[in-house]
């Protein structure tokens, strides 16, 4: 079971995120009920903000992809003016799998923040 959370997929991502805001939670009860000023929600948004920065750096592989994808149109378009049209078309091909690769990736990745999102508004509200 540990070894599943230690892999970056949707379900890993929720259980992260509910463990911080329960853990968060509990330090802000904590004050809260000793009457400090930072209560149960500071903590608990400030422990959310603080997971989903851990988990924006394991982003850091997708903005790799997207720089691979622009170096390898830059090589395509390198290829069609100085070499063979078949290396050009070869060279090509792989930079349109790969774009297709990346915006797949980017998509999900842009759902997973708005639903992130919207369930830290719903925790707000």
């Amino acid at each position: 079971m540990i070894q599943y959370l230690r892999e970056l997929h949707f379900a890993s991502v929720v259980v992260r995120l509910a463990l911080a805001m329960l853990l968060g939670g509990c330090i802000g009860l904590e004050r809260g009920r000793k009457r400090r000023p930072a209560g149960f929600r500071t903590y608990m948004l400030v422990c959310l903000g603080a997971a989903l920065t851990v988990l924006a750096l394991c982003a850091y592989p997708f903005l790799q992809l997207g720089i691979q994808y622009l170096l390898y149109k830059l090589t395509a378009f390198l290829a069609s003016v100085i070499g063979d049209t078949e290396l050009c078309g070869l060279i090509g091909g792989l930079g349109g799998a790969f774009g297709l690769i990346l915006g797949m990736v980017g998509s999900c990745a842009l759902v997973l923040l708005v639903s992130i999102l919207a369930s830290a508004a719903v925790v707000t509200s």
